[in-house]
Protein backbone atom coordinates (compact mmCIF):
# COMPACT_ATOMS: atom_id res chain seq x y z
CA UNK A 1 0.00 0.00 0.00
CA UNK A 2 2.77 2.09 0.88
CA UNK A 3 4.29 2.37 -2.28
CA UNK A 4 1.32 2.78 -4.32
CA UNK A 5 0.87 5.85 -1.93
CA UNK A 6 4.47 6.98 -3.10
CA UNK A 7 4.14 6.46 -6.61
CA UNK A 8 0.90 8.30 -6.75
CA UNK A 9 2.41 11.17 -4.90
CA UNK A 10 5.39 11.26 -7.14
CA UNK A 11 3.11 12.02 -10.14
CA UNK A 12 0.71 14.07 -8.96
CA UNK A 13 -0.36 16.82 -11.64
CA UNK A 14 -1.97 19.98 -10.04
CA UNK A 15 -0.79 23.04 -7.87
CA UNK A 16 0.37 21.88 -4.70
CA UNK A 17 3.05 19.53 -5.87
CA UNK A 18 5.46 21.31 -8.48
CA UNK A 19 5.44 24.08 -6.18
CA UNK A 20 6.31 22.35 -3.25
CA UNK A 21 9.12 20.02 -5.28
CA UNK A 22 11.14 22.95 -6.54
CA UNK A 23 11.59 23.82 -2.92
CA UNK A 24 13.11 20.50 -1.26
CA UNK A 25 15.88 18.18 -1.45
CA UNK A 26 15.91 15.27 -4.05
CA UNK A 27 15.31 12.96 -1.41
CA UNK A 28 12.65 14.52 0.07
CA UNK A 29 9.52 12.63 0.14
CA UNK A 30 6.09 14.10 -0.87
CA UNK A 31 2.66 12.83 -0.30
CA UNK A 32 -0.62 14.11 -1.10
CA UNK A 33 -4.18 13.36 0.51
CA UNK A 34 -7.91 14.23 -0.05
CA UNK A 35 -9.21 16.66 2.49
CA UNK A 36 -10.62 13.49 4.01
CA UNK A 37 -10.63 12.36 7.77
CA UNK A 38 -10.43 8.72 7.03
CA UNK A 39 -7.89 9.95 4.36
CA UNK A 40 -5.56 10.85 6.61
CA UNK A 41 -4.28 7.72 7.84
CA UNK A 42 -2.23 7.44 4.56
CA UNK A 43 -0.42 10.01 6.59
CA UNK A 44 0.66 8.11 9.87
CA UNK A 45 1.55 5.44 7.35
CA UNK A 46 3.72 7.96 5.57
CA UNK A 47 5.29 9.01 8.15
CA UNK A 48 6.03 5.90 10.34
CA UNK A 49 7.57 4.30 6.56
CA UNK A 50 9.64 7.33 6.05
CA UNK A 51 11.11 7.50 9.86
CA UNK A 52 11.60 3.77 9.87
CA UNK A 53 13.68 3.96 6.27
CA UNK A 54 15.40 7.20 7.94
CA UNK A 55 16.57 5.19 11.15
CA UNK A 56 14.94 8.27 13.34
CA UNK A 57 15.09 7.83 17.37
CA UNK A 58 11.94 6.99 18.62
CA UNK A 59 11.34 10.56 20.62
CA UNK A 60 11.74 12.07 17.26
CA UNK A 61 9.20 9.58 15.04
CA UNK A 62 7.03 10.03 17.97
CA UNK A 63 7.08 13.61 18.05
CA UNK A 64 6.76 13.46 13.79
CA UNK A 65 3.53 11.63 14.08
CA UNK A 66 2.12 13.98 16.56
CA UNK A 67 2.68 17.08 14.49
CA UNK A 68 2.02 15.57 10.97
CA UNK A 69 -1.42 14.03 12.31
CA UNK A 70 -2.35 17.05 14.43
CA UNK A 71 -1.54 19.39 11.38
CA UNK A 72 -3.36 17.26 8.89
CA UNK A 73 -6.36 16.81 11.31
CA UNK A 74 -6.72 20.74 11.76
CA UNK A 75 -6.72 21.60 8.22
CA UNK A 76 -9.51 18.97 7.54
CA UNK A 77 -11.49 20.04 10.24
CA UNK A 78 -11.79 23.93 9.93
CA UNK A 79 -10.13 24.73 7.16
CA UNK A 80 -12.75 24.20 4.70
CA UNK A 81 -15.71 25.22 7.22
CA UNK A 82 -18.42 26.52 4.14
CA UNK A 83 -18.75 23.60 2.32
CA UNK A 84 -17.59 20.05 1.67
CA UNK A 85 -13.83 20.26 0.01
CA UNK A 86 -14.12 19.47 -3.45
CA UNK A 87 -12.63 16.47 -5.01
CA UNK A 88 -9.60 18.15 -6.08
CA UNK A 89 -8.74 19.83 -2.84
CA UNK A 90 -5.32 18.43 -1.93
CA UNK A 91 -3.03 18.60 1.38
CA UNK A 92 0.19 18.13 0.31
CA UNK A 93 3.22 16.97 2.66
CA UNK A 94 6.95 17.14 1.33
CA UNK A 95 9.36 15.02 4.31
CA UNK A 96 12.83 16.09 4.30
CA UNK A 97 15.25 14.30 6.86
CA UNK A 98 19.08 15.31 6.79
CA UNK A 99 21.87 14.96 9.82
CA UNK A 100 20.35 17.35 12.00
CA UNK A 101 16.97 18.32 11.17
CA UNK A 102 13.43 16.84 9.97
CA UNK A 103 11.74 19.51 7.88
CA UNK A 104 7.73 18.88 7.15
CA UNK A 105 5.97 21.00 5.44
CA UNK A 106 2.43 21.54 4.51
CA UNK A 107 0.47 23.10 2.25
CA UNK A 108 -3.44 23.06 1.06
CA UNK A 109 -5.97 25.59 -0.25
CA UNK A 110 -8.32 25.59 2.69
CA UNK A 111 -9.02 29.47 4.61
CA UNK A 112 -6.38 31.45 5.45
CA UNK A 113 -4.93 30.31 8.67
CA UNK A 114 -1.35 31.35 10.35
CA UNK A 115 -1.18 28.64 13.55
CA UNK A 116 1.62 31.45 14.66
CA UNK A 117 -1.37 33.55 15.58
CA UNK A 118 -2.98 31.35 18.13
CA UNK A 119 -2.78 32.45 21.09
CA UNK A 120 -0.84 30.35 23.29
CA UNK A 121 -3.32 26.99 25.46
CA UNK A 122 -3.77 27.88 29.03
CA UNK A 123 -3.82 25.02 30.99
CA UNK A 124 -7.11 24.01 33.10
CA UNK A 125 -6.82 24.34 36.86
CA UNK A 126 -8.86 21.18 37.39
CA UNK A 127 -9.93 17.84 35.43
CA UNK A 128 -13.13 19.11 35.59
CA UNK A 129 -12.15 22.70 33.51
CA UNK A 130 -10.13 20.79 31.18
CA UNK A 131 -12.38 20.93 27.49
CA UNK A 132 -11.96 18.80 24.79
CA UNK A 133 -9.46 19.90 21.42
CA UNK A 134 -7.80 22.94 21.27
CA UNK A 135 -4.39 21.46 22.03
CA UNK A 136 -3.34 19.99 18.68
CA UNK A 137 -1.30 23.78 17.80
CA UNK A 138 -0.02 23.50 21.27
CA UNK A 139 1.35 19.94 20.92
CA UNK A 140 2.59 21.75 17.57
CA UNK A 141 4.63 24.40 18.56
CA UNK A 142 5.53 21.69 22.13
CA UNK A 143 7.20 19.43 19.57
CA UNK A 144 9.23 21.31 16.92
CA UNK A 145 12.01 23.66 16.87
CA UNK A 146 10.54 26.10 14.27
CA UNK A 147 7.36 27.09 12.65
CA UNK A 148 6.89 29.04 9.40
CA UNK A 149 3.97 30.11 7.51
CA UNK A 150 3.11 32.09 4.82
CA UNK A 151 -0.31 32.09 1.89
CA UNK A 152 0.73 32.07 -1.47
CA UNK A 153 -1.04 31.60 -4.52
CA UNK A 154 -4.16 31.05 -2.67
CA UNK A 155 -2.92 28.31 -0.59
CA UNK A 156 -1.23 27.64 3.08
CA UNK A 157 2.21 27.05 3.48
CA UNK A 158 3.40 25.75 6.97
CA UNK A 159 7.18 24.70 7.38
CA UNK A 160 7.59 22.72 10.82
CA UNK A 161 10.88 21.82 11.88
CA UNK A 162 12.10 18.99 14.76
CA UNK A 163 15.46 18.19 15.85
CA UNK A 164 16.62 14.82 14.68
CA UNK A 165 17.64 14.48 18.18
CA UNK A 166 15.11 16.25 19.73
CA UNK A 167 16.33 17.93 23.14
CA UNK A 168 14.91 17.29 26.59
CA UNK A 169 12.16 18.97 27.63
CA UNK A 170 13.36 21.30 30.23
CA UNK A 171 11.36 20.62 33.59
CA UNK A 172 9.79 24.46 33.28
CA UNK A 173 8.09 23.83 30.00
CA UNK A 174 6.64 20.94 31.11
Amino acid sequence: MFDDIMTAARTLPGSGRGDMSERCSPMAEILSVQVDLPESAQVYAWVDEISERADLPKACRLALQIIAEEAVSNIIRHGFPDASPAAEDRINLMLDVDDAWVTLRIDDNGIPFDPRSTPTSQRAATLEDMRPGGLGIHLIRRRTASMDYVRREGRNWLTLRIARVPAKASPAAA
